[in-house]
């Protein structure tokens, strides 16, 4: 035993690896890479598959609607349950039952939490430090931006550049630099009119949905 115990040596302190039981070498050496992953980033979600960026986008659409819902509470289509499940459920972003999804709020509290207690400008590398606490995840760039659009979405907050507004956010890419401001809404009837009007008089194709940054992408075109 003390022998089968000596032919795994780490030189990182603290990480004491198990003897893999893989039948091959390839399946040993997954088996021991795994564990080096679980040590360095012990919160790391546990996804049920490759995630992908077009996965992402399906994701933050539904997530997308769970926020502007009652209760954060909405029925998902069949194609997409699996995906809920894969991403948003391990991401701890809600809870996706037999047909319905649930909204939790536990990211984008933690994230205010974090920002709270760092003070200053709520900037997406602050995000991205914040989400790496209180034990390292090693989450993938794409992964964290969809963290990133759910805080903004959900706090109200728009992508601001230089003083200005900034609307090239997408999950493949968010600037570090970036700062989030809070911003205060129109009241609902008034934000229908002024889509509404946006339309009629300059022709203009406004996403419906009231948030700072689309607020900001109508201000900006008209």
């Amino acid at each position: 035993e003390d022998l089968l115990e000596t032919q795994i040596m780490c030189l990182q302190p603290g990480f004491k690896p198990r003897l893999p039981q893989g039948a091959t070498m390839e399946k040993a050496f997954a088996q021991l890479l795994g564990q080096a992953l679980a040590f360095q980033y012990p919160d790391h979600p546990e996804f049920d598959g490759e995630v992908r960026i077009t996965d992402l986008g399906k994701v933050f659409g539904e997530l997308r609607r769970a926020m502007h819902a009652e209760n954060g509470r909405i029925d998902v289509d069949s194609p997409l349950r699996p995906l809920m499940r894969q991403i948003a459920q391990p991401l701890k972003l809600g809870e996706m039952h037999e047909r319905h999804f649930i909204f939790k709020l536990d990211w984008p509290q933690h994230l205010a939490r974090e920002m709270a207690k760092r003070g200053g400008d709520v900037t997406v590398a602050a995000l991205r430090e914040a989400m790496e606490q209180p034990r390292p995840k090693g989450l993938p760039n794409a992964v964290q931006n969809l963290l990133i659009m759910v805080f903004a979405e959900h706090g109200q907050y728009a992508y601001n550049f230089h003083g200005g507004p900034f609307s090239d956010v997408t999950l493949k890419d968010i600037r570090d630099e970036l700062v989030l401001i809070k911003q205060e809404l129109a009241e609902p009837e008034q934000w229908k009119a002024a889509i509404d009007n946006a339309g009629a008089l300059f022709g203009l194709t406004v996403n419906p949905l009231r948030t700072a940054n689309n607020q900001n992408d109508l201000e900006k075109q008209v």
